[in-house]
Protein backbone atom coordinates (compact mmCIF):
# COMPACT_ATOMS: atom_id res chain seq x y z
CA UNK A 1 0.00 0.00 0.00
CA UNK A 2 1.52 3.46 -0.79
CA UNK A 3 0.34 7.32 -0.81
CA UNK A 4 1.28 9.29 -3.96
CA UNK A 5 0.68 13.02 -4.24
CA UNK A 6 -1.08 14.09 -7.03
CA UNK A 7 -1.70 17.62 -8.02
CA UNK A 8 -3.62 18.63 -5.06
CA UNK A 9 -4.35 15.54 -3.75
CA UNK A 10 -3.14 12.62 -1.67
CA UNK A 11 -3.91 9.33 -3.15
CA UNK A 12 -3.94 6.27 -1.16
CA UNK A 13 -3.59 2.88 -3.63
CA UNK A 14 -3.70 -0.81 -2.94
CA UNK A 15 -1.14 -3.07 -5.00
CA UNK A 16 -3.30 -5.90 -5.61
CA UNK A 17 -1.46 -9.55 -6.73
CA UNK A 18 -3.07 -11.07 -9.18
CA UNK A 19 -1.79 -14.48 -8.39
CA UNK A 20 -2.50 -14.64 -5.00
CA UNK A 21 -4.49 -17.81 -4.87
CA UNK A 22 -5.32 -20.20 -1.69
CA UNK A 23 -5.81 -23.29 -2.75
CA UNK A 24 -6.85 -26.01 0.01
CA UNK A 25 -7.32 -29.90 -0.84
CA UNK A 26 -7.99 -30.84 2.71
CA UNK A 27 -11.67 -30.99 2.32
CA UNK A 28 -11.67 -33.40 -0.54
CA UNK A 29 -9.40 -35.42 1.53
CA UNK A 30 -11.81 -35.49 4.52
CA UNK A 31 -14.69 -36.49 2.12
CA UNK A 32 -12.99 -39.15 0.24
CA UNK A 33 -11.34 -41.11 3.49
CA UNK A 34 -15.20 -40.88 4.78
CA UNK A 35 -16.58 -42.80 2.06
CA UNK A 36 -13.92 -44.93 2.05
CA UNK A 37 -14.91 -45.65 5.82
CA UNK A 38 -18.63 -45.86 4.72
CA UNK A 39 -18.09 -48.61 1.88
CA UNK A 40 -15.83 -50.54 4.60
CA UNK A 41 -18.22 -50.83 7.63
CA UNK A 42 -20.92 -51.74 4.85
CA UNK A 43 -18.79 -54.59 3.63
CA UNK A 44 -17.46 -55.60 6.86
CA UNK A 45 -20.41 -55.24 8.91
CA UNK A 46 -21.94 -58.60 8.05
CA UNK A 47 -19.13 -60.65 8.92
CA UNK A 48 -19.47 -62.21 12.15
CA UNK A 49 -16.93 -61.92 15.17
CA UNK A 50 -14.61 -60.50 13.45
CA UNK A 51 -16.07 -57.77 11.15
CA UNK A 52 -16.20 -55.10 13.90
CA UNK A 53 -12.19 -56.07 14.77
CA UNK A 54 -11.36 -55.50 10.92
CA UNK A 55 -13.70 -52.26 11.09
CA UNK A 56 -11.70 -50.58 14.10
CA UNK A 57 -8.38 -51.50 12.44
CA UNK A 58 -9.34 -49.94 9.16
CA UNK A 59 -10.83 -46.99 10.99
CA UNK A 60 -7.07 -46.75 12.68
CA UNK A 61 -5.59 -46.79 9.82
CA UNK A 62 -7.22 -44.54 7.58
CA UNK A 63 -7.11 -42.00 10.43
CA UNK A 64 -3.62 -42.02 10.53
CA UNK A 65 -3.33 -42.38 7.00
CA UNK A 66 -5.69 -38.86 7.35
CA UNK A 67 -3.10 -37.13 9.30
CA UNK A 68 -0.44 -38.33 7.34
CA UNK A 69 -2.41 -36.76 3.99
CA UNK A 70 -3.07 -33.80 5.74
CA UNK A 71 0.61 -33.30 6.61
CA UNK A 72 1.95 -33.78 3.60
CA UNK A 73 -0.89 -31.45 1.51
CA UNK A 74 0.34 -28.43 4.21
CA UNK A 75 3.83 -29.06 2.89
CA UNK A 76 2.66 -29.28 -0.56
CA UNK A 77 0.34 -25.65 0.02
CA UNK A 78 2.94 -24.16 1.61
CA UNK A 79 5.37 -25.10 -1.53
CA UNK A 80 2.60 -23.78 -4.04
CA UNK A 81 2.32 -20.74 -1.84
CA UNK A 82 5.54 -19.99 -1.77
CA UNK A 83 5.91 -20.63 -5.86
CA UNK A 84 2.91 -18.39 -6.38
CA UNK A 85 4.30 -15.47 -4.24
CA UNK A 86 7.77 -15.71 -6.20
CA UNK A 87 5.40 -15.22 -9.28
CA UNK A 88 3.92 -12.29 -7.69
CA UNK A 89 7.29 -10.72 -6.71
CA UNK A 90 8.28 -10.62 -10.29
CA UNK A 91 4.32 -9.42 -11.46
CA UNK A 92 3.44 -6.21 -11.54
CA UNK A 93 0.66 -5.70 -8.89
CA UNK A 94 -2.73 -3.81 -10.07
CA UNK A 95 -3.14 -0.82 -8.32
CA UNK A 96 -6.21 0.02 -6.68
CA UNK A 97 -7.28 3.68 -5.19
CA UNK A 98 -8.58 3.13 -1.87
CA UNK A 99 -9.23 6.91 -1.26
CA UNK A 100 -8.14 10.31 -1.90
CA UNK A 101 -8.24 13.24 0.20
CA UNK A 102 -6.97 17.36 -0.43
CA UNK A 103 -3.31 18.29 0.51
CA UNK A 104 -4.79 21.19 1.77
CA UNK A 105 -7.09 20.65 4.85
CA UNK A 106 -8.80 23.33 6.94
CA UNK A 107 -8.88 23.07 10.25
CA UNK A 108 -10.89 26.58 11.34
CA UNK A 109 -13.18 27.35 9.20
CA UNK A 110 -13.70 31.26 8.05
CA UNK A 111 -16.53 32.01 11.17
CA UNK A 112 -17.41 36.06 9.16
CA UNK A 113 -16.04 39.06 7.37
CA UNK A 114 -12.83 39.35 7.53
CA UNK A 115 -11.94 35.93 9.12
CA UNK A 116 -9.58 33.79 7.31
CA UNK A 117 -9.77 29.99 7.37
CA UNK A 118 -6.83 28.03 9.38
CA UNK A 119 -5.85 25.26 6.75
CA UNK A 120 -2.41 22.97 6.62
CA UNK A 121 -1.23 21.42 3.79
CA UNK A 122 0.19 18.12 3.91
CA UNK A 123 3.56 17.59 2.97
CA UNK A 124 4.18 13.76 3.26
CA UNK A 125 2.29 11.00 4.38
CA UNK A 126 4.08 7.95 6.25
CA UNK A 127 3.95 4.12 4.49
CA UNK A 128 -0.05 3.43 5.28
CA UNK A 129 -0.42 0.44 7.23
CA UNK A 130 -3.60 -2.33 7.62
CA UNK A 131 -4.52 -2.82 11.35
CA UNK A 132 -7.90 -4.96 10.59
CA UNK A 133 -10.16 -3.99 9.80
CA UNK A 134 -8.99 -0.32 9.35
CA UNK A 135 -6.56 1.32 6.96
CA UNK A 136 -4.35 3.52 9.23
CA UNK A 137 -2.76 6.83 7.78
CA UNK A 138 -0.56 9.49 9.47
CA UNK A 139 0.50 12.76 7.54
CA UNK A 140 2.87 15.37 8.21
CA UNK A 141 1.53 18.47 7.86
CA UNK A 142 3.44 21.69 6.25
Amino acid sequence: MTAKQKGAEWDVILGIYPFSLQIDFTPTIDITIDAVERVVHDVLGGVPLIGDLIEGLVDSVLNALRSVIRAILAGLHSFIQQIINLIDVFSPTIPYKVTSFPAKQIFLPASGPGDREVSLSISAINQPTIINPEIVITANFA
